[in-house]
């Protein structure tokens, strides 16, 4: 059965600021997942897995080539607490809950 999931948060990036995002996932039986995103910087796509409290996946944006990495653990009060990098990007720390 599939899972769905709206999903809301801040990047916190340093000097430049942050950027708040929006979207959804769709998890699978088989824990691999699929979803869209929109922040500041446009809509983009995302592929990856969840397990149990561990969320990593990869985000692409519309129009770009350039993958970043996102892992983020789930805390005990339910907010994913990570990090992403990519090659085009700054290094970062997410949260979304």
């Amino acid at each position: 059965m599939k899972e769905h999931y709206a999903i809301t948060g801040i990047l916190r990036q340093g000097f430049m600021g942050d950027s708040f995002f929006g979207g959804f996932i769709v998890v699978e039986q088989d824990n691999t997942l699929r979803g869209k995103l929109i922040d500041d910087y446009g809509p983009s796509s995302l592929s990856g897995t969840l397990h149990g409290e561990q969320l990593d996946f990869e985000k692409i944006y519309d129009g770009r080539n350039d993958v970043i990495k996102y892992s983020l653990k789930r805390d005990k009060l339910g907010v994913y607490i990570g990090r992403f990098s990519g090659t085009d990007t700054l290094d970062g720390l997410p949260f979304a809950n």
